[in-house]
């Protein structure tokens, strides 16, 4: 496993350097990888603040509902008006 994490650290930013040693991880501990999900789901939150017209809200979330929670806001930004100039920012 160590070999596979520095290759991939020799070549991955850290973004993708995490989610490659997740997949190591999945493929070689499939069992410590699903405890580590669910010890991870203790420390999920979600905060909202409203501020007037805007508002905040804040998550830490395991990485699959992170990444089900902005697939689902992207799909929310493309439905705006095609005029709105504030556009959405990645």
């Amino acid at each position: 496993v160590e070999a596979e994490v520095v290759e991939a650290a020799r070549r991955s930013s850290p973004g993708p350097l995490e989610q490659a040693i997740w997949n190591i991880l999945l493929r070689v501990a499939p069992e410590e990888a699903a405890a580590l999900r669910e010890f991870a789901k203790k420390f999920r939150t979600v905060t909202y603040s409203p501020a007037g017209e805007l508002a905040r809200i804040r998550a830490e979330l395991t990485a699959p509902e992170a990444a089900a929670a902005w697939q689902l806001l992207e799909e929310m930004a493309d439905t705006l008006c095609p005029k709105d100039p504030r556009g959405k920012k990645d």
